[in-house]
């Protein structure tokens, strides 16, 4: 069951990614609400609390969480410039890689 829902989560996360890149605001809703209900399954399995194989497959499922949270950095500042377009402003350069670096 953990494999699966492990398995769940990547491909999710993958057509996250893909959702965000396209511009689907429906189909990001839609994975994000499925991602929590996958992630919420996965702690009440105790899977986050698992043995070294399974904490390394979450790391390397980790990679999807900071490429979503990149692009959604990229389009939030995207939206803020074209609101601040709209309204005769000039916005501030507001994307940074805030990822901790390790």
């Amino acid at each position: 069951m953990q494999g699966e829902l492990l398995e769940r989560f990547a491909d999710t996360q993958s057509a996250l990614i893909a959702a965000l890149d396209a511009g689907d605001t429906e189909a990001m809703i839609a994975y994000t609400r499925d991602l929590g209900g996958i992630t919420d399954a996965l702690r009440t399995q105790g899977v986050l609390r698992a043995d070294a194989s399974t904490r390394s497959q979450l790391e390397s499922l980790m990679k999807f969480n900071t490429a979503a949270a990149q692009r959604l950095r990229f389009l939030r500042d995207h939206v803020e410039r074209r609101v601040a377009a709209i309204q005769g402003e000039q916005a501030a350069n507001t994307y940074a890689n805030a990822i901790p670096r390790r």
